[in-house]
Order: C-alpha cells, then sequence, then structure tokens
C-alpha cells in the first residue's frame, strides 16, 4: 500500500486530527500575525524620528556656526575701524592743533593748552593728557564739544567744568576747562616686556 491508499482509507476522525495537527504545526512554525512586522516598523520609525532630530540638532548648529563666523566678522571690521583711531604713532602736537583749530572755528578762544600727565588705564594703549582752558559763549563751547567728534581720534573728556565770565557785549561768556585723554595703541615692540638680568 502506499501513500495514496493510506490517506484514502483514514477515518473521518483521523483526517480531522491529522489535520488539526498539521494545522498547529503550521501556526505555530510559519504563521506570522504581523506582530513582528509592526515591532520592526515601529523601532525604524524611531531611529528616523531620532536621526531627524540629530539631523535639526546639526543644521541649527551648523546655522548657528554661520551667524557666528558672520557676527565675527562685522566685530573684526569694527576693531579695525575703531583702531585706526588710536594710531601707533601719536604726536600730541597733532592733536593740540587739531583742537585749537576747532576751538577758532567755533568762535572760541583759547586761552591756555599744556600737556598733562595721565595714568594709562587700558593695557597695550597710551594715554596723553591736555588741560585745555577757553572762553566762548555756551552755544560756542558745544558747537566745539560737537565738532571733537568729527575728529579722527579717540578723545576721552575726563573733566570738564563751566564757569560763567558774566557778560561781554551783552553776551554771556563762560569759561570752558577741560581735562582730555588722547589715546595710541602701543607699538609690538613696546609690549615686549624688557628681559630681566641673567
Amino acid at each position: 500500500m502506499g501513500v495514496k491508499e493510506d490517506i484514502r482509507d483514514l477515518s473521518p476522525v483521523n483526517s480531522l486530527l491529522i489535520g488539526g495537527v498539521i494545522m498547529a504545526l503550521y501556526y505555530f512554525l510559519f504563521f506570522d500575525t504581523g506582530a513582528t512586522q509592526v515591532l520592526e516598523a515601529a523601532n525604524v520609525q524611531a531611529e528616523i524620528n531620532t536621526t531627524a532630530a540629530s539631523l535639526s540638532a546639526v543644521k541649527a548648529a551648523m546655522a548657528d556656526t554661520t551667524a557666528f563666523e558672520r557676527d565675527a566678522k562685522n566685530i573684526q571690521k569694527d576693531m579695525e575701524h575703531l583702531l585706526s583711531y588710536m594710531p601707533v604713532e601719536l604726536d600730541l602736537n597733532e592733536v593740540q592743533k587739531l583742537l585749537t583749530i576747532k576751538l577758532s572755528e567755533t568762535n572760541n578762544q583759547l586761552q591756555n593748552m599744556r600737556n598733562e600727565n595721565v595714568t594709562s588705564r587700558f593695557p597695550g594703549y597710551t594715554e596723553q593728557g591736555l588741560d585745555v582752558l577757553s572762553a566762548g559763549t555756551f552755544h560756542d563751547i558745544m558747537s566745539f564739544l560737537s565738532s571733537v567728534t568729527e575728529m579722527n581720534r579717540i578723545l576721552d573728556f575726563k573733566t570738564m567744568e563751566f564757569e560763567s565770565m558774566g557778560l561781554v557785549n551783552e553776551v554771556t561768556m563762560v569759561q570752558f576747562h577741560a581735562l582730555i585723554s588722547v589715546f595710541s595703541k602701543n607699538s609690538p615692540e613696546a609690549e615686549k616686556k624688557p628681559e630681566g638680568p641673567k
């Protein structure tokens, strides 16, 4: 007898039992409910979300870097412009001449201008002082102060004093006294520290 005859001779109950065993075996060994694929899909989606978040962080960091580099270049340009107002070699006599011209142009009368010793407040920069005494109307003095802002030098008015001189030709005259600091950048040679004894 062959397998075909054996199967034909099976009773319905035996056929049902063998079919049930084969079905159960198939179910446990081969049938997939899709739970594995759902789990794998969820894991892949989580990885995609993590990668997207990392990518967003990288893009934000790159944008920050680009903005930082742009801002650094702008600051560098501003600093170079600012440093042009503090020359390495400063001729204080030239500054005195410019201030004298500004006083004259604004109808102020220079009474006295002299060098004044001041302590340098910023490392790497030399600070020199000028003591200025002049007279004019309050408007003329304000015009002088305004015109000084047009100079290509950094000047610090450390002190300013105004004193009424009374009426002159029906105009109130004011005496203006100021201590002005003028700055220059130290040359690289001046920045070097002298060596001590060997």
